[in-house]
């Protein structure tokens, strides 16, 4: 996103991604608002009462099928919440490239740099009302999965 361009001023200085923090803090708002914090527990209450600590109880068959189709889940999450950003800078590079062949006087990092900078935010605030929802459904998808 161009905010890791500190680094190169101060390379002994921690790499934090920002917006993933960003990112992480709101689905964490998003999984204590759903009640999940809840659900959680419940599920590992409920997973003692299917294998009881006494080792009575048979280990359910690994079942391949379900978790192909969790993997399949979590990657069309990933592209569900990273496509409007990176859709927006790929159009902010492509007009940057087209701006710096028809410009080349222009310093591509003076100009370059501030707008990568901008349209990043502005796409993923953009984009926030509707990662939320889709934050919703997978967790609570997640946490239907982890009670069966």
């Amino acid at each position: 996103m161009g905010l890791s361009f500190a680094t190169f001023i101060n390379a002994d200085a921690d790499q934090v991604p920002i917006i993933g923090s960003f990112l992480a803090v709101t689905l964490m708002l998003v999984f204590l608002s759903l009640n999940g914090h809840l659900m959680l527990i419940a599920g590992l209450v409920d997973s003692f009462r299917g294998f009881p600590l006494d080792g009575v109880a048979g280990v359910v068959a690994f079942d391949a099928r379900t978790l192909v189709l969790a993997g399949r889940e979590l990657f069309s999450l990933g592209v569900t919440l990273a496509l409007p950003v990176i859709a927006a800078m790929l159009l902010a590079n492509l007009a940057l490239g087209v701006l710096t062949r028809t410009a080349p006087q222009l310093n591509l990092f003076a100009v370059g740099f501030p707008v990568t900078l901008a349209t990043r935010p502005c796409a993923l605030s953009l984009a926030l009302p509707f990662v939320v929802p889709a934050m919703e459904l997978a967790i609570m998808r997640g946490l239907a999965l982890l009670v069966r």
